[in-house]
Parts: structure tokens; sequence; C-alpha cells
């Protein structure tokens, strides 16, 4: 199926799912949450993936995709992509190309013998969501997740899966925000999170609880799956999370098992205690413009305001942007500009604004798409209510799970790259932290027919409908597939790409498309059009619906007024005068119109302009 399809498909299941989360949260105020809620067996579904069987320290890999696996399961973008069986991600391809380890960092000096985390030996979710939001994953299974050795970092036959909402959450100490990832776990699948694996805070029944003052660090990744609120732990009180885990499925209860609500870890760490990646969908965005290579690593809380400077490398369009809110509850405004002229950016190209309830990576679609040349400048703004600018920087110290390694992770910036505004101008953010570029990314489409839609028309009336497309080597060659165009028109292909004519029956006509260019070996893309046709619009005079003005329109308006003949249809296109009534002088002026080069219908004072209109 095409990228166009899949977008349609998609963003109707992602706004089915929408739709239940705000129809839980507000039957809240009728009825709480289940008390026990399994993933497994949500109305008779199962959005689970299977058990993986990890090796090495490689389980924040594994607790990561278990959530926009199952996701995948919950949209079912996996079978409108075209894959078979059930989603499986590529962990170990994370796990190699994520960027914060010692075999790969492309911002290192030498990007092949990096200072980083060993190699299978552990990471976060930070991790993975800067390697996802720069599009390098998610990957199948299939394309590569070799362990002992490291897979292609890329391939044409690659199926990418872009994740474009990353969220984190925290329960609170007293479960306050217990709800909230409940919520998200029914409406957007598991839910990735942290604990410490140790053999003295798992009972025999398979029950984790970590008392919060116990001071083991985190070790291990897992996903949660569900819950039960009436689950008896070693905690005080009652409560736990049904967790998946990735140690094959002979261990635990077949590799599930549970966690305490108040363990000190799950549900708690701000960064790995609860993470959902979500509105999961197979490759919308060829390439992704960005600085922030390591993603976000810190913040710079003094500025509100803040672009990054880019460069189009090629014919492409600005479908949509990534960037971070850094805390919760933030109100944003997002624009691209084409020119950054003596300190201030000018050329607004196109704006959105909105709310996000929680921190994280979020992806924004343009309206309209933006079509760039090889060498054009543009500019990716944001502002933000609270909580300041997301950036990448050189970092040491991350906490990760799977591992112990507390060194440096190395970033880069250049002149030029990002800027904020310091209140009274923009200032280059290089000149403050030479390692530092703020997290804004734009996503192209570098070939695809551009989804304009077709203009509605007009029984009666000419219609012309051209076909575009950017990218790849033109000219292009354009098929119908499938479907029906209006009657009374056709389809002009080849080269051309069009559909004209006058349509001769109002209707909705729907009609795929396909576009081949003329590379070798060529590319492809189709496209369904939706083509509305409504009613002929009404002339003026034109009392009878026959399309002209002639003496039979004359004597259809006689008869009206004073044989009760009928009316006008619509019954303003017998007030020919403009003076918002039907008499017979209106049938003199049509007469007048035919015989005696009088004034045309509907502008007694011939100017040229129509004095009154007519409801269609």
């Amino acid at each position: 199926m095409d990228r166009i399809m899949h977008l349609n498909q998609l963003h109707l299941r992602e706004a089915f799912l929408a739709l239940v989360l705000v129809l839980i949260s507000s039957s809240r105020l009728q009825a709480e949450l289940p008390a026990s809620f399994d993933l497994r067996d949500f109305n008779g579904e199962n959005y689970v993936t299977g058990i993986r069987s990890q090796m090495g320290g490689t389980c924040w890999t594994f607790g990561a995709y278990a959530s926009p696996e199952g996701h995948l399961l919950m949209t079912d973008a996996w079978i409108i992509a075209g894959d078979t069986g059930e989603p499986n991600l590529a962990e170990y391809h994370l796990d190699w190309w994520n960027g914060f380890n010692d075999y790969y960092n492309a911002d290192a000096p030498d990007p092949y013998n990096p200072e980083g985390i060993p190699v299978h030996q552990g990471g976060n979710y930070i991790m993975t969501s800067a390697y996802l939001t720069r599009g390098e994953g998610a990957i199948r299974n299939i394309d590569g997740n070799t362990f002992n050795t490291p897979p292609e970092r890329f391939g044409d036959d690659f199926h990418y899966y872009y994740v474009r909402d990353i969220e984190w959450y925290t329960v609170g100490i007293d479960l306050s925000n217990i709800d909230v990832v409940k919520e998200k776990i029914m409406a957007q699948g598991p839910v990735s999170t942290c604990l410490t694996a140790d053999e003295q805070f798992l009972s025999i029944n398979y029950v984790h609880y970590q008392p919060p003052d116990d001071p083991m660090q985190l070790n291990h990744a897992v996903a949660i799956i569900g819950w039960d609120d009436n689950k008896v732990t070693q905690a005080p009180q009652p409560g736990a999370w049904l967790c998946k885990n990735s140690w094959g499925d002979t261990w635990g209860l077949a590799g599930f098992f549970w966690i305490s609500y108040y363990d000190k870890y799950c549900g708690q760490e701000p960064k790995l205690g609860a993470a959902s990646f979500y509105n999961v969908q197979h490759v919308p965005y060829p390439r992704v413009y960005y600085h922030d290579y390591h993603g976000w690593g810190g913040e710079k809380t003094d500025c509100s305001e803040a672009f990054n400077a880019f460069t189009a490398e090629g014919e492409e369009l600005l479908w949509a942007v990534n960037f971070v809110t850094p805390v919760d509850s933030v109100h944003y405004v997002i624009k691209v500009y084409d020119d950054f002229i003596d300190g201030e950016l000018l050329n607004s190209l196109a704006e959105d604004s909105g709310f996000y309830a929680h921190q994280g990576f979020h992806t924004v679609d343009l309206a309209p798409w933006i079509e760039l040349s090889e060498g054009e400048d543009f500019y990716i703004y944001l502002e933000t209510s609270r909580g300041g600018q997301a950036l990448d920087k050189t970092t040491r110290g991350m906490t990760t799970v799977g591992g112990t390694y507390r060194g440096w992770v190395v970033s880069k910036s250049e002149p030029g790259q990002s800027y904020f505004h310091d209140g009274d101008i923009w200032q280059d953010l290089y000149d403050y932290d030479s390692t530092g570029n703020f997290c804004l990314k734009g996503l192209t489409c570098t070939f695809t027919i551009i989804d304009n839609p077709p203009p509605a028309g007009h029984q009666f009336d000419p219609y012309e409908f051209r076909f575009v497309a950017i990218g790849g080597v033109k000219p292009y060659h354009w098929e119908r597939l499938s479907g029906q165009i209006p009657y009374g028109c056709s389809f002009t292909g080849d080269t051309v790409g069009m559909i004209s004519g006058t349509p001769n029956w109002p209707g909705i006509y729907g009609v795929t498309v396909e576009m081949t260019d003329s590379d070798d070996p060529p590319r492809m893309d189709t496209i369904v059009y939706s083509i509305i046709i409504d009613d002929p619009v009404p002339i003026c005079g034109d009392v009878n619906g026959d399309r002209v003005v002639n003496v039979t329109d004359g004597i259809y308006l006689i008869n009206y007024i004073f044989l009760s003949g009928p009316p006008p249809d619509p019954v303003e296109t017998g007030d020919v005068n403009c003076d918002s009534r039907i008499s017979l002088v209106d049938a003199v002026y049509v007469i007048n119109f035919v015989f005696s080069d009088g004034r045309e219908p509907c502008d007694p004072d011939g100017d040229g302009e129509i004095d009154c209109t007519i409801s269609e």
C-alpha cells in the first residue's frame, strides 16, 4: 500500500483511539477505571506481542519496543503497511546504532571510536527516543537484528516505523497520577518502565517490590501491560502492575510478572518509570532534518523562544515538525520561516499552535505542506509557555538500565544552527554552549504525489484537476488504477496527469492514481482522490432549468405569476432585476434581454457585475 493510503487509514484509527481516551477520561465522572485490566484480553483482543529473550544488557531496548509494538497491534498499522504476523521490531539495531555507545557516535571526532556506553551494556528511553525521532528506526526484526555483529545501519528494503509521540509520566509517591498511566495503557498500549531486578525483591509468586528507602539502583527495563488494584504484594498496601519481561517464556508467569504500585522505581523514575511510544506510522518521512543527534539531553530554562536553521538537500516537501515539551502542561506555537535576515525571522510559511498535557517528543503536521528546493534555507521556530527549550548537549553520568556506565557521551554543534531569544535579540546557542542544539526537527518527503485535495466541481461547468508530484526523476507517468472519474470527464495519463471535461452527473467519485518516475529502476507512488461534483450552479433568468436564458423563460415566469404555474427552482433565478421579488417586471426584463439586447439578468445597472446572488 502507498504512503498516502497508510496515512489516511492511520489518521482515522488514531482519531478513534484519541476519542477512546477522551471517553475514558470523561467517564471517570460516572465510573472508575476497572479494578483490574490486561491488554492481552481487551474486549477479546490481544495487544501484547510475544515474550522475547534478550541477550546481554539490552533489556532497555525490549522494554522500550514493547510499547510501540503493542500500539501497532492496536492500530493495525503493521498490517496496513503490508507486514505479516505480529509486530516485531529490531531491538539489537537500536542497541548498536543508538549513537550513545562506544561503537558509533556521529557527533564524536572519530565516529567509530567514541567514548560512550559499551555496546550491549545498558541504555534508556531517552536514547531510544533520540534514535527514533531522527529517523534511524524503528526497523523490523527481519531487516537487521544481529547481536554479535552490527547489522547494516540503513537499507533500501528496510521498513521504517516512525513514532510520532513519546511521552513520560510519573504516578506520584501518593499515586495521585496513577489513573493517567492506566488511561494511557488502555488508549495507547503498553507503557515502558524500570525496576531493580534482584531476587530479594521478588516473591515466589513473581511479585516484585523494592521499598522506597532501599539503596539499590535500578538495573532493568520491562513494560506494563495491565494492573490489579487488589493484588496483594510485599508492600504495606495492595495493588500491582502486570508486566512483560524479556527473559523468555520459561521465566516467571510464562514471561510475565507483577510489580507493586509502591515500588521504588516503577512508575516513579522521571525518565524511565513510565514512557509511552505511540502514534506509530510506517515510513511517512524518508528524511529528517535535525541538529540534536542525541535528542533531549537537558533544558535551557531561561528562554521560551528558539529556532533551528536548516538547508534543504533536495527537492522535497516539509510535512511535519518534531519538538520537545520539557515539562507537563505546555502551550506551544510552532512556525516555519523562509528567511532570517538582519537578526529577524521573516516570511512565515506555516504555523500551528496547541497544548500538550505531558512532557516528551511530539510531531505536528504542517498545513500547508512546504515545497523545498535544493539549497533553500528554512527555519523551524518554537515558543513554549513553560519549561524553556529542550536541547542536546554533551552529557555525563546518564541513568541507564542494563549496565553501569556513567561516563561522557559527546555531542557537537556548529555556529548558525540553533538560536534562542534573550528577550531583546536572537542569540546563537553555540556562543553559550558549543556542544548544544535545540530539539527541533523537520520531517520531509523526497518522492511523493502531493496530496492536494481536488477542487469541487459543478454539473455542466467545465472541470480540470492536474496531478502534482515532487522528487524523483522527471517526467512522471500517470495511470488510473481503479475507481470512477466524474461522468463527462476524461483521464489524461502518460506525462500529462489530468482529469478534465464537463461533468454531467453530480456525485462523489473516488479514483486511484499511480505515478511512476523516469528513474532506473523507476519509483512509484499511488494516491486515492475523492472528487465532489455538486448540482449545477443556477443561472439567473434560467427559470426553467434548461441552462440557457431565452423566450421560454419569460413565458415560464408569466405562467408562474398569472396562472399558478410551477415556481422557478431555485426561486431566486426569477428575480432578474434584483428587487427581491418576482413580478411581471421580471418577465418583461427577460423578454427585453432576449429580443432587444437588454441588460444581463441580475445586472440591472449594466456594470457587468452581478448585483444579486442566487442560493445553490
